[in-house]
């Protein structure tokens, strides 16, 4: 059913938005999208710089207990009392950043670009954050010879169609904090769909595209791209039906499997897991090998709200099911453009997880939208559908399609990626035993 006017997303001034880290410099995009969710932003309270007084009256406690020696402590102490005097300059250049900041935050430039887009190291594990969304037991057993994976898979891209349309067009109510309902900052949802991070040489970028001209998302099978169309531009940005979506994430499985001989080894999403500087090398490469084919493919893969990775893994225990959402495991690896904003994964049996890039947003907008899938059960989607006679195939696109031949050929290209497996064969088992994160 449509919705309001009022929710209608509206055009951006620029279909594209590249941000550099600087949420400030991005604020503009807040008030142009307006809403509830965005009502508060002028009035969000600043943070504050603590006093090294009280810093150190909460260190100190906690420092003690770790000293090794009655001689270390006193050290300890001594070094505390001394401090103050030491950090006064510092102190006062950041209550002076504090005071020339205009906007609420003077930690937040700093946070994004040294703590992230700087970073130089692999986002997986290093940067990359995973949830396991509750499973829907409406989906246990298989309906009509339906893969699971496809039934949840097509369940979530309904919630989401849902939950974008309220954000995007700024009508999800702005959360607040404790008893007085302190409002907390919005700037994060924006990056949350159609967002892409792209690798630069020493400092990355973040690209958002403008929702109201995309209405696709991306959908990975067997280490292929494909974009799908999920929501319907002519029915005010709702959803698609949950049976056109299920018709369209099959039609991406069959193409997946009919061209995976032909493009077995070309798994391009891999290269997205490597080292940052490594990777801008390796995706002005790609542009190069491509050329414009390349480029409007690349444009088509991060302009997508999300991807769905529909995996062939079928996970038992609780440390596989991780290590398979957190960095992928036996050959979902493959599965994953780990630079979009968004990566869902769903599993053989059903099971579905999120793995979300940390640069620009931050986990609190992401709990939200995870929480909203799981409330979604597919049962109640399926009573409240249309007839599955007026189901339609969503467009299907094989993003990489036109250009796997060109990288097949060129012998430079073809060689970074099987030196990326190579490289890693020694890190993944490391990866395997990492301590279980849930």
């Amino acid at each position: 059913s449509s919705s309001s006017s009022s929710s209608i997303m509206k055009r951006w001034p620029q279909p594209v938005v590249v941000s550099h880290g600087d949420y400030e410099q991005d604020a503009a995009l807040d008030d142009f999208i307006g809403g509830p969710l965005y009502s508060q932003q002028k009035n969000l309270p600043k943070l504050p710089v603590p006093s090294i007084e009280n810093t150190l009256k909460i260190f100190l406690p906690s420092a003690l207990p770790l000293a090794e020696s009655e001689e270390e402590a006193q050290n300890l102490i001594q070094a505390c009392e001394s401090f103050p005097q030491e950090a006064l300059k510092l102190q006062e250049r950041l209550e002076a950043r504090r005071d020339e900041t205009s906007d609420s935050s003077w930690l937040q430039l700093w946070w994004n670009q040294e703590g992230y887009l700087k970073y130089r190291e692999p986002v997986v594990i290093n940067v990359s954050y995973f949830f396991n969304i509750k499973h829907d037991d409406e989906t246990i057993k298989d309906v009509e010879g339906k893969p699971l994976g496809v039934m949840r898979g097509a369940a979530a891209l309904v919630a989401l169609g849902q939950y974008r349309k309220q954000v995007c067009s700024g009508q999800t109510p702005q959360e607040t904090i404790g008893k007085k309902n302190i409002p907390l900052c919005s700037t994060a949802f924006k990056y949350m769909f159609h967002g892409c991070r792209i690798p630069k040489k020493d400092q990355d970028v973040y690209k958002m595209y403008d929702p109201s001209l995309y209405k696709h998302c991306i959908v990975a099978v067997k280490g292929q791209f494909f974009a799908m169309d999920f929501v319907d531009a002519e029915n005010n940005d709702e959803p698609l039906s949950l049976e056109s979506l299920e018709a369209g994430l099959m039609k991406c499985i069959t193409l997946a499997e009919k061209n995976r001989n032909e493009h077995h080894g070309l798994d391009l999403g891999v290269l997205t897991a490597d080292h940052r500087d490594k990777w801008a090398e390796n995706r002005e490469r790609l542009l190069q090998v491509g050329g414009e084919a390349m480029e409007k493919a690349l444009c088509k893969l991060e302009s997508g709200a999300i991807v769905l990775c529909l995996d062939d893994d079928d996970p038992i225990s609780l440390r596989q099911l991780s290590n398979t959402f957190w960095h992928g495991y036996n050959e979902s690896h493959i599965n994953r453009w780990f630079d979009k904003s968004i990566n869902l994964m769903c599993q053989s049996d059903g099971k579905l997880g999120f793995l979300g890039e940390h640069s620009m947003a931050d986990a609190m907008p992401a709990v939200g939208l995870c929480e909203f899938i799981a409330e979604t059960k597919y049962g109640n989607l399926v009573n409240a559908s249309r007839d599955k006679s007026s189901a339609k195939i969503p467009a299907v696109e094989n993003i990489f399609g036109e250009v796997m031949d060109l990288v097949a050929k060129n012998d430079e290209m073809m060689s970074c990626i099987e030196e990326y497996f190579g490289s890693t064969e020694v890190h993944t088992s490391k990866m395997l035993d990492f301590p279980l994160i849930v």
